[in-house]
Protein backbone atom coordinates (compact mmCIF):
# COMPACT_ATOMS: atom_id res chain seq x y z
CA UNK A 1 0.00 0.00 0.00
CA UNK A 2 1.39 3.38 -1.01
CA UNK A 3 1.61 6.27 1.40
CA UNK A 4 -0.03 9.59 0.58
CA UNK A 5 2.88 11.99 0.07
CA UNK A 6 2.48 15.06 2.24
CA UNK A 7 4.15 18.30 1.16
CA UNK A 8 6.36 20.02 3.72
CA UNK A 9 7.60 23.62 3.68
CA UNK A 10 11.34 23.98 4.28
CA UNK A 11 13.53 27.09 4.44
CA UNK A 12 17.36 27.09 4.20
CA UNK A 13 19.37 28.62 7.04
CA UNK A 14 21.47 31.77 6.58
CA UNK A 15 24.57 30.14 8.14
CA UNK A 16 24.52 27.36 5.54
CA UNK A 17 25.60 29.78 2.79
CA UNK A 18 29.30 30.55 2.46
CA UNK A 19 31.16 33.77 1.71
CA UNK A 20 30.53 33.23 -2.02
CA UNK A 21 26.76 32.96 -1.37
CA UNK A 22 26.86 29.26 -2.29
CA UNK A 23 25.01 26.59 -0.35
CA UNK A 24 27.34 24.39 1.71
CA UNK A 25 27.03 20.58 1.43
CA UNK A 26 25.68 20.24 4.96
CA UNK A 27 23.02 22.82 4.07
CA UNK A 28 21.46 20.27 1.71
CA UNK A 29 21.99 17.59 4.34
CA UNK A 30 20.23 19.77 6.93
CA UNK A 31 17.10 20.35 4.86
CA UNK A 32 16.90 16.61 4.14
CA UNK A 33 17.15 15.94 7.88
CA UNK A 34 14.38 18.47 8.55
CA UNK A 35 12.21 16.89 5.88
CA UNK A 36 12.66 13.40 7.35
CA UNK A 37 12.00 14.62 10.87
CA UNK A 38 8.79 16.43 9.84
CA UNK A 39 7.55 13.23 8.22
CA UNK A 40 8.55 11.01 11.15
CA UNK A 41 6.85 13.33 13.65
CA UNK A 42 3.59 12.46 11.90
CA UNK A 43 4.29 8.77 12.66
CA UNK A 44 5.33 9.45 16.28
CA UNK A 45 8.87 8.30 15.45
CA UNK A 46 10.90 11.53 15.24
CA UNK A 47 14.66 11.35 14.58
CA UNK A 48 16.62 11.10 17.82
CA UNK A 49 13.58 10.23 19.93
CA UNK A 50 13.78 7.21 22.22
CA UNK A 51 11.12 4.76 21.06
CA UNK A 52 9.63 2.35 23.60
CA UNK A 53 12.30 3.51 26.01
CA UNK A 54 15.17 1.84 24.12
CA UNK A 55 15.22 2.28 20.30
CA UNK A 56 16.39 5.20 18.17
CA UNK A 57 16.71 5.75 14.40
CA UNK A 58 20.33 6.35 13.28
CA UNK A 59 21.44 7.48 9.82
CA UNK A 60 24.05 5.26 8.11
CA UNK A 61 24.18 6.73 4.59
CA UNK A 62 22.77 9.58 2.54
CA UNK A 63 23.09 10.33 -1.17
CA UNK A 64 21.79 13.44 -2.92
CA UNK A 65 21.99 14.94 -6.38
CA UNK A 66 21.80 18.70 -6.80
CA UNK A 67 19.63 19.33 -9.84
CA UNK A 68 19.49 23.09 -9.28
CA UNK A 69 21.62 25.01 -6.78
CA UNK A 70 19.86 26.63 -3.83
CA UNK A 71 20.83 30.31 -3.86
CA UNK A 72 18.21 32.05 -1.74
CA UNK A 73 16.58 31.90 1.67
CA UNK A 74 13.01 31.24 0.62
CA UNK A 75 10.36 28.58 1.01
CA UNK A 76 11.00 25.26 -0.68
CA UNK A 77 8.65 22.31 -0.83
CA UNK A 78 9.65 18.78 0.04
CA UNK A 79 8.30 15.26 -0.13
CA UNK A 80 9.72 12.16 1.52
CA UNK A 81 8.66 8.56 1.90
CA UNK A 82 9.76 5.17 3.19
CA UNK A 83 10.96 3.08 0.23
CA UNK A 84 11.62 -0.35 1.74
CA UNK A 85 14.11 -2.41 3.70
CA UNK A 86 17.43 -4.06 2.78
CA UNK A 87 18.49 -6.29 5.66
CA UNK A 88 18.71 -4.03 8.74
CA UNK A 89 18.75 -0.91 6.52
CA UNK A 90 15.60 1.17 6.00
CA UNK A 91 15.51 3.35 2.89
CA UNK A 92 13.97 6.81 2.56
CA UNK A 93 13.56 9.05 -0.52
CA UNK A 94 13.69 12.86 -0.63
CA UNK A 95 12.48 15.41 -3.18
CA UNK A 96 12.85 19.19 -2.86
CA UNK A 97 11.48 21.77 -5.29
CA UNK A 98 9.96 25.24 -5.37
CA UNK A 99 6.57 26.83 -5.98
CA UNK A 100 7.27 27.04 -9.72
CA UNK A 101 7.69 23.29 -10.07
CA UNK A 102 11.50 23.45 -10.37
CA UNK A 103 13.39 20.45 -8.99
CA UNK A 104 16.34 21.36 -6.76
CA UNK A 105 17.35 18.13 -5.08
CA UNK A 106 16.72 14.39 -5.25
CA UNK A 107 18.10 12.04 -2.64
CA UNK A 108 17.86 8.89 -0.57
CA UNK A 109 19.16 7.60 2.74
CA UNK A 110 19.48 4.42 4.76
CA UNK A 111 18.95 4.23 8.51
CA UNK A 112 19.13 1.48 11.13
CA UNK A 113 17.22 1.05 14.34
CA UNK A 114 19.67 1.16 17.24
CA UNK A 115 18.93 -0.60 20.54
CA UNK A 116 20.32 1.82 23.12
CA UNK A 117 20.52 -0.81 25.86
CA UNK A 118 23.66 -2.21 24.22
CA UNK A 119 24.01 0.07 21.13
CA UNK A 120 23.34 -2.87 18.81
CA UNK A 121 21.55 -2.76 15.45
CA UNK A 122 18.01 -4.18 15.51
CA UNK A 123 17.88 -7.09 13.04
CA UNK A 124 14.54 -8.80 13.71
CA UNK A 125 12.16 -9.29 10.76
CA UNK A 126 9.35 -7.28 12.34
CA UNK A 127 9.74 -3.82 13.86
CA UNK A 128 8.90 -3.53 17.57
CA UNK A 129 6.28 -0.89 16.70
CA UNK A 130 3.96 -0.03 13.82
CA UNK A 131 5.79 -0.22 10.47
CA UNK A 132 5.86 2.56 7.88
CA UNK A 133 3.72 2.45 4.78
CA UNK A 134 6.02 1.59 1.88
CA UNK A 135 6.28 3.27 -1.53
CA UNK A 136 8.80 1.60 -3.84
CA UNK A 137 9.66 4.68 -5.85
CA UNK A 138 13.38 5.44 -6.04
CA UNK A 139 14.92 8.79 -7.00
CA UNK A 140 18.70 8.10 -6.98
CA UNK A 141 21.17 5.22 -6.80
CA UNK A 142 22.09 4.78 -3.15
CA UNK A 143 23.90 2.19 -1.03
CA UNK A 144 23.97 1.72 2.75
CA UNK A 145 27.73 1.15 2.85
CA UNK A 146 30.84 2.52 1.11
CA UNK A 147 32.58 -0.38 -0.63
CA UNK A 148 35.44 1.24 -2.54
CA UNK A 149 39.04 0.95 -1.35
CA UNK A 150 40.79 4.22 -2.23
CA UNK A 151 44.33 5.25 -1.37
CA UNK A 152 44.07 8.15 1.08
CA UNK A 153 46.43 10.85 2.33
CA UNK A 154 46.05 12.77 5.61
CA UNK A 155 45.15 16.43 4.94
CA UNK A 156 44.46 17.85 8.43
CA UNK A 157 45.94 17.90 11.88
CA UNK A 158 44.46 15.62 14.54
CA UNK A 159 41.39 17.00 16.30
CA UNK A 160 39.38 15.98 19.37
CA UNK A 161 35.63 15.45 19.62
CA UNK A 162 34.33 18.33 21.75
CA UNK A 163 31.24 18.61 23.94
CA UNK A 164 29.40 20.73 21.35
CA UNK A 165 29.70 17.99 18.70
CA UNK A 166 27.64 15.45 20.69
CA UNK A 167 23.89 14.96 20.14
CA UNK A 168 21.26 13.26 22.38
CA UNK A 169 22.20 9.81 21.05
CA UNK A 170 25.63 10.27 22.66
CA UNK A 171 27.72 10.48 19.49
CA UNK A 172 28.79 13.17 17.01
CA UNK A 173 25.77 14.64 15.22
CA UNK A 174 25.58 13.67 11.54
CA UNK A 175 25.88 17.27 10.28
CA UNK A 176 29.18 17.68 12.09
CA UNK A 177 30.94 15.00 10.03
CA UNK A 178 30.22 16.91 6.83
CA UNK A 179 31.34 20.14 8.48
CA UNK A 180 34.68 18.52 9.40
CA UNK A 181 35.16 17.53 5.75
CA UNK A 182 34.17 20.98 4.51
CA UNK A 183 36.80 22.50 6.84
CA UNK A 184 39.40 20.34 5.06
CA UNK A 185 38.40 21.47 1.56
CA UNK A 186 40.78 23.48 -0.60
CA UNK A 187 39.90 27.02 -1.69
CA UNK A 188 39.18 25.65 -5.16
CA UNK A 189 36.62 23.18 -3.80
CA UNK A 190 34.90 25.87 -1.72
CA UNK A 191 34.72 28.26 -4.66
CA UNK A 192 33.33 25.60 -7.00
CA UNK A 193 30.63 23.93 -4.91
CA UNK A 194 28.15 24.65 -7.70
CA UNK A 195 30.05 22.25 -9.98
CA UNK A 196 29.51 19.31 -7.64
CA UNK A 197 26.24 17.58 -8.48
CA UNK A 198 26.34 14.37 -6.44
CA UNK A 199 27.28 13.72 -2.81
CA UNK A 200 27.46 10.39 -0.99
CA UNK A 201 27.74 10.34 2.81
CA UNK A 202 28.56 7.16 4.76
CA UNK A 203 28.40 7.05 8.56
CA UNK A 204 30.57 4.02 9.23
CA UNK A 205 31.43 4.05 12.95
CA UNK A 206 30.48 6.38 15.79
CA UNK A 207 32.72 9.20 16.92
CA UNK A 208 32.31 9.68 20.67
CA UNK A 209 33.39 12.38 23.10
CA UNK A 210 37.19 12.86 23.36
CA UNK A 211 37.93 10.60 20.38
CA UNK A 212 40.90 11.82 18.30
CA UNK A 213 40.38 12.05 14.54
CA UNK A 214 41.89 13.32 11.30
CA UNK A 215 40.67 13.86 7.74
CA UNK A 216 42.12 11.91 4.81
CA UNK A 217 41.62 12.43 1.08
CA UNK A 218 41.86 10.38 -2.11
CA UNK A 219 40.69 10.50 -5.72
CA UNK A 220 39.63 7.77 -8.10
CA UNK A 221 37.66 7.56 -11.33
CA UNK A 222 36.38 11.14 -11.32
CA UNK A 223 35.34 10.91 -7.67
CA UNK A 224 36.88 12.65 -4.68
CA UNK A 225 36.82 10.71 -1.42
CA UNK A 226 37.22 12.24 2.03
CA UNK A 227 37.37 10.04 5.12
CA UNK A 228 37.29 10.91 8.81
CA UNK A 229 39.58 8.45 10.54
CA UNK A 230 39.13 7.74 14.26
CA UNK A 231 42.70 7.52 15.54
CA UNK A 232 41.53 6.52 19.02
CA UNK A 233 39.78 3.37 17.76
CA UNK A 234 41.95 2.92 14.64
CA UNK A 235 39.00 2.75 12.24
CA UNK A 236 37.08 4.84 9.72
CA UNK A 237 34.24 6.89 11.16
CA UNK A 238 32.81 8.59 8.06
CA UNK A 239 33.33 8.94 4.30
CA UNK A 240 32.12 11.65 1.93
CA UNK A 241 32.30 11.06 -1.81
CA UNK A 242 31.55 13.73 -4.37
CA UNK A 243 31.41 13.44 -8.14
CA UNK A 244 33.15 16.03 -10.26
CA UNK A 245 31.15 17.62 -13.07
CA UNK A 246 32.66 17.08 -16.49
CA UNK A 247 33.63 20.36 -18.09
Amino acid sequence: MKEKKEIYVIEPLFEHFNENHQFKPFGYQHIMNVLANDHLKNTNQPVGALLQGRYVWVLVSMTFEVVKEIKDIKEFYGKTWYAGRKGPYYRREYFIGDENGETYLKGASYSVLLDMTDRSVYRQKELPFKAFMETQEYLVDCEPRFKQDVELKTVTEERSVLNSFIDPVGHVNNLRYTEFIYDAWTNYEVENINKIKRFELYFENELRKNDKFEVRKGEEGGKVVYTIYNNTLDKKAFSLVYTLTKE
